[in-house]
């Protein structure tokens, strides 16, 4: 009996220790791993970001977050990640243990994430029903050279089109109708009309002399707090394809004019931004043209714009 008491005893022992080793067992913290081990890419230009990235957590996933640079400014955006691989834009991962997300940033979205960074952080986020987290972050750096930004099928309208905006911003390519542009004066770089002796121009916001002559509303650029002196002249022996580098746009600063005219389909105009706010370094710009449609008043003119971060 003594005997069999000692081994019920030792057997309660093993058991409450075997107990406390599991519920003291530390669940690991959540992963993020990148396609290939790769977390850098210099940026040349016209690649992009195409990789998968995996999130694996024991303790199950609760969220996951990517933070980077901001397209319009020199912040930062944070999201959270809502689209798996293969499923639908509302799976997050809620609950699971793994998951892979593509990541993917195009050519144009990294041009212009550059024109205000020098280098763009990417980090991700994974936190686990623990509440244990863990980062990841993918960088891009500039290649050699001086990466473009890139804004394809822009619309200019002529001075009285009530549909599409006159004005061009080469920060960030908007185009703004009179109203809105008067409120972003500092921004503007560009302005198209259609005269009756000028045909289809191009326009520094500063040009006055014509503007004044066909913008005559409450918002007209003679109202504007200011007027960039942008520099603009045709350059067709430029081929508008082949630039994907900065250092290929000329600076026009001291050959060009307040405006460009009588322009058609296929003309290339380089541009010289003279902003006076600090916020918006000036830059070097191609602007190809693609169609001009109608004419006088309510013209539109449609282009592709290259510009030097």
């Amino acid at each position: 009996m003594r005997k069999l008491n000692y081994l019920i005893g030792l057997t309660l022992i093993v058991g409450l220790m075997s107990s406390c080793k599991k519920d003291d067992a530390t669940i690991p913290a959540p992963s993020v791993t990148f396609q290939n081990g790769m977390t850098t890419m210099a940026y040349t230009g016209t690649n992009f970001i195409d990789i998968n990235v995996t999130f694996a957590a024991e303790g199950k996933i609760e969220s996951v977050a990517l933070n980077g640079p901001s397209l319009t400014g020199t912040g930062t955006t944070t999201t959270t990640i809502t689209n798996k691989m293969g499923t639908t834009a509302s799976d997050n991962a809620n609950g699971e243990t793994s998951a892979t997300y593509l990541f993917k940033v195009s050519a144009i979205e990294l041009a212009a994430a550059f024109i205000n960074h020098s280098i763009l952080s990417y980090t991700f986020t994974v936190t686990d029903k623990q509440n244990s987290s863990t980062t990841g972050t993918f960088t891009v750096t500039a290649g050699s050279g001086n990466p473009v930004a890139i804004y394809n099928d822009i619309q200019l309208g002529s001075y009285n089109n009530t549909t599409i905006g006159s004005s061009f911003a080469s920060l960030d390519g908007t185009v703004y109708e009179l109203v809105a542009a008067k409120a972003n004066s500092s921004k503007i770089d560009v302005i198209f009309f259609y005269g009756a002796t000028n045909n289809a121009t191009l326009s520094a916001p500063s040009n006055l002399t014509d503007l004044n002559v066909l913008f005559t509303t409450g918002s007209a650029p003679s109202t504007w707090t200011v007027l960039n002196d942008t520099k603009l002249l045709k350059r067709n022996d430029i081929d508008f394809a082949s630039v994907t580098n900065g250092n290929d746009i000329p600076n026009v600063q001291s050959t060009g004019s307040v405006k460009v005219n009588n322009l058609s389909v296929g003309d290339v105009v380089a541009f010289r931004t003279a902003s006076t706010n600090t916020a918006f370094p000036n830059k070097n710009g191609i602007i190809k043209v693609t169609a001009i449609t109608g004419s006088g008043a309510t013209a539109v003119l449609k282009f592709n714009v290259k510009v030097a971060s």
